[in-house]
Parts: structure tokens; C-alpha cells; sequence
């Protein structure tokens, strides 16, 4: 980041002191998620996580956002994409390509939903 060798944060920033406990309950909580994410991931349709299809999915998580503040117009539809990028960055991490085929899926459903609701609101 502009040349620094290290990460550089305001001084008031790094006064900031953080208590034992309110790091650990959210640990705690995390825990379930995490074990649940580790029993089901697993290398597999590996060919969606490496190049080119890697450049593909990350170029993804980098257009959805763009269209981020025309769906606020719908509550709660920025949350999909959200959990879409997710999905494929989950993939990306774990080398699981059923996490990444789960995000197009999202990708594609979301938008079809919209559509078909719109439709049915219209007609």
C-alpha cells in the first residue's frame, strides 16, 4: 500500500485495546459454522477453481458489487449477492468447485426470481 513495508492505522486506532471476552464469544459462535464448513468441503470440480476459470469467478466478485446500488431499490436483494460472493470465495479458498458452481447457480437464480416476481406483480 503506497510503498509502506507495513500497514499503517491512526494512532487512535492502534490505542485501541480489545477485552478477552468479547473476542471469545464471537469465537465461540463461530465455531459451529466452521466445523460445519470444514465436514463439507473438499477438493472437488477443482477445474472452477483454477485458471483461467479463477479469473473468471474473481472477475465476478468484482462486477457484482457494481451493481450493489441499483438493488438496494430491493430490500434484502444485495444480501444474495453478497452470499453469492461468498460462495465463491468459499470455493476459491477450500479448491471447491461445488461452492463455486453454487455461486453461478445464486448468480443466475436471484436475478430470474426478481424477473419472474416483477412479472407476476405486472400481470
Amino acid at each position: 500500500l503506497l510503498g509502506r513495508r507495513r500497514l499503517w492505522l491512526p494512532d487512535a486506532i492502534m490505542r485501541l485495546q480489545v477485552g478477552r471476552e468479547a473476542l471469545r464469544r464471537p469465537g465461540d459462535w463461530l465455531r459451529r459454522p466452521a466445523r460445519w464448513a470444514d465436514r463439507n468441503s473438499k477438493p472437488r470440480l477443482e477445474f472452477l477453481t483454477r485458471v483461467p476459470m479463477r479469473y473468471l469467478v474473481l472477475a465476478q466478485c468484482a462486477v457484482i458489487p457494481l451493481a450493489w446500488p441499483a438493488l438496494e431499490l430491493v430490500p434484502g436483494v444485495t444480501s444474495f449477492a453478497a452470499a453469492t460472493i461468498a460462495l465463491f470465495v468459499f470455493g476459491l479458498f477450500t479448491r471447491d468447485g461445488f461452492f463455486v458452481l453454487a455461486g453461478y447457480v445464486m448468480m443466475v437464480a436471484v436475478p430470474l426470481g426478481l424477473l419472474l416476481t416483477a412479472q407476476a406483480t405486472l400481470t
